[in-house]
């Protein structure tokens, strides 16, 4: 989860041409820590994580992946997981794991 927030945090910074140096003084943090945000090598905490998404234009959920704050209440870690994996997925593959699911249900009844 760490490094794919520091992945998007990297992605919109580079889309806003802004250096690591320029983000990092906004935040009154050096260039490091914010490579080793955009890395996920250190975790970037709430409150931080809403600084960034302010200084970037963005969303802290835009940062987390979760694109409708509504979407995502109460969903567990595993799930969010199953749903980002399930995103890379082929049309054809997620329309064989849908069937799959499908018939899983099915059989429940």
């Amino acid at each position: 989860m760490d490094s794919e927030i520091g992945r998007r945090i990297r992605l919109i910074r580079v889309q806003r041409n802004l250096s690591q140096e320029e983000l990092g003084a906004v935040l009154g943090v050096s260039f490091q820590q914010v490579q080793k945000y955009e890395k996920g090598v250190n975790r970037v905490a709430a409150s931080r994580l809403a600084d960034v998404a302010s200084r970037l234009s963005t969303s802290p959920h835009h940062l987390m992946g979760w694109q409708d704050k509504q979407n995502v209440e109460g969903i567990d870690f595993d799930t969010y997981k199953l749903a980002r994996e399930f995103q890379q997925l082929s049309a054809a593959q997620t329309r064989a794991v849908r069937h799959l699911i499908a018939g899983l249900i099915a059989a429940e009844d």
